[in-house]
């Protein structure tokens, strides 16, 4: 039988895992409607500025995520957190319906959810910095590449708008 027992975790990291919970708790759960069990957190709050409370929302989740992965974690993790995040960023850019949905989505409890889970699996778990960089590299390619498409497009577009001024007259 070749089953992991589940280690308790060392004071640093139980540390670690209880102040992501409450920073997950006030960004997806901390308050609730009154009279029902909806609950809400400063994310659902600042989401309700159009796209700039997005943004925000995806901001701090990524250094939530930084935070999380400073002990540890695997590349499947990783990936499933940045998963959790792309998605809820993605679910708040839609008007109105996108903030009802970010409520239920809970991309930062999901999370620490996922980082528990892995700790009590694996409990020295090696660091994962590696991974956020290739994140943001891949990320800062990706916002490259839509900058040099835009510039791209709105050089063509000008230059069209210029041939045919050019033209008329």
């Amino acid at each position: 039988m070749n089953e992991k027992i589940a280690q308790p975790l060392d004071e640093k990291r139980a540390e670690h895992l209880q102040f992501l919970d409450n920073a997950a708790s006030w960004l997806d759960s901390k308050f609730h409607i009154p009279f029902t069990n909806i609950r809400f957190g400063v994310d659902a709050l600042v989401g309700l500025v159009p796209y700039v409370g997005d943004i925000t929302g995806l901001l701090i989740s990524l250094v939530l995520l930084y935070t999380m992965m400073r002990y540890g974690v695997s590349i499947g993790v990783f990936f499933r957190m940045i998963f959790n995040i792309v998605v809820d960023m993605l679910i708040g850019l839609i008007p109105i319906l996108g903030d009802f949905l970010d409520i239920a989505h809970r991309s930062n409890r999901r999370n620490v959810y996922l980082l528990r889970q892995y700790y009590e699996k694996n409990p020295n778990p090696p660091s994962a910095m590696w991974a956020f960089g290739l994140f943001g590299f891949i990320v800062f390619g990706v916002v490259g590449l839509i900058l040099w498409l835009a510039w791209s497009f709105t050089s063509w577009v000008f230059q069209t708008i210029w041939d045919y001024i050019n033209l008329l007259f």
